[in-house]
């Protein structure tokens, strides 16, 4: 056989098989590819819960085979483009696993369910993952001083204090400068809706984002 027609016929079988491997290709799909830490949640239920209106008819679900869970959605009509959904798992593994916030937005996210969940591989979830390790360190920073302020003596608590007031302000900027990125889209209306409280009534009213 001449080896050009050889070369054809490789090329051809490559390109029927790609069509067969489940992937992230699919242009208009949004294809969600879930990781576990282990093995011992196989078998178990995952969830893929719209933020708002779940019914039985629109709560999506999977089982975890092999330490890893697959969705495919291909969104339908225009207001389900760019959904807010949770993923999450039955409630007493929520202890250990937990709830994740992701936007269903066209292309293939990568998910890892831990005790600190994180999802990453889209534009939106990319930025909603940075705002939400901001959140967890802010967080943490909180509960720091708030512990501290128990056993600080009076020079102490104004140190935690001031360090709190500065992380305050750190925090809103930040969560400011997120929102003036991201007002038009789904992640910023969620962080908005989530953390409106930390901005002043100036930057609302520079924003014009409807209070949900």
């Amino acid at each position: 056989m001449n080896p050009k027609t050889n070369v054809g016929i490789v090329a051809i079988c490559c390109l029927l098989l790609s069509g067969c491997i489940p992937g992230c290709s699919r242009q208009h799909s949004v294809v969600i590819e879930g990781r576990l830490p282990d093995a011992r949640y196989d078998g178990e239920p995952v969830y893929l819960v719209p933020l708002k209106n779940a019914t039985a008819r629109n709560v999506d679900s999977t089982r975890i085979r092999k330490d890893v869970f697959r969705f495919e959605r291909i969104p339908g009509r225009k207001e389900e483009k760019e959904n807010v959904y949770i993923i999450r798992t039955r409630p007493l593994l929520r202890l250990r696993l937990q709830e994740l916030l992701i936007v269903a937005e066209p292309g293939c996210l990568h998910v890892t369910l831990d005790t600190i969940s994180s999802a990453r591989g889209t534009a939106l979830n990319d930025a909603l993952q940075q705002w939400k390790e901001n959140k967890h360190r802010y967080d943490a920073i909180q509960r720091y001083v708030q512990a501290g302020l128990h056993a600080a003596d009076a020079l102490q608590k104004d140190s935690l204090l001031t360090y709190k007031e500065e992380t305050d302000r750190a925090y809103a900027h930040d969560t400011y400068r997120f929102l003036v990125q991201n007002k038009g889209n789904a992640a910023g209306r969620l962080v908005y809706t989530l953390s409106r409280h930390v901005l002043t009534p100036r930057q609302r009213q520079t924003l014009q984002m409807p209070d949900e």
